[in-house]
């Protein structure tokens, strides 16, 4: 007898102590020692970057070629802000193995903060006697992307300079 995972077929017959014996007979047996595949999918699905800005369901699924699926862990909502969470969810057989699933979840809701300083200072009636730099300082919870670089304002009234940043999540400011 084998304890492998398949179908197995156990031939016997039986002798009692007079020689009498037994038609041959044949019994199949399957094996089922292996969990389900389990899987996780992200709704809503990341970004290219493999961020999201939202909360995220992580719903588990499994497939089993062996006795059948019984069933997965509920969905599971993910609602904190952090980079590579780990969120794990199992599937079950209907022997009772089982499996895991591992879903990665990144996500930021909070848009990155920017802002804007100049140099050299205007004067008392708001003006420069030369060419202005604006300069902005960017600040995201988790990864602003790039700063706009510095502008040169020229003589002029009336000027001004804008500048935004984009997270990792696409958050925009």
């Amino acid at each position: 007898l084998s304890d492998a995972d398949g179908a197995h077929t156990i031939a016997f017959s039986a002798v009692d102590v007079l020689g009498n014996a037994s038609a041959a007979q044949s019994l199949s047996v399957a094996v089922d020692n292996t969990g389900p595949a389990a899987s996780a999918a992200l709704s809503p699905a990341p970004n290219a970057a493999g961020w999201n800005r939202t909360d995220v369901t992580v719903k588990w699924s499994g497939a089993d070629a062996g006795a059948g699926l019984a069933s997965c862990d509920a969905p599971t909502p993910v609602t904190t802000e952090g980079a590579s969470q780990s969120v794990q969810g199992s599937c079950s057989d209907l022997l009772g193995n089982a499996s895991t699933a591992t879903a990665l979840v990144s996500i930021i809701k909070t848009p990155p903060s920017i802002t804007a300083s100049r140099s050299p200072a205007a004067n008392g009636y708001g003006w420069s006697a030369s060419a202005v730099t604006v300069s902005f300082a960017c600040l995201g919870v988790l990864g602003a992307g790039a700063c706009p670089g510095v502008v040169t304002l020229n003589e002029g009234a009336g000027q001004s300079a804008a500048g935004s940043v984009t997270d990792l999540a696409g958050n925009t400011s």
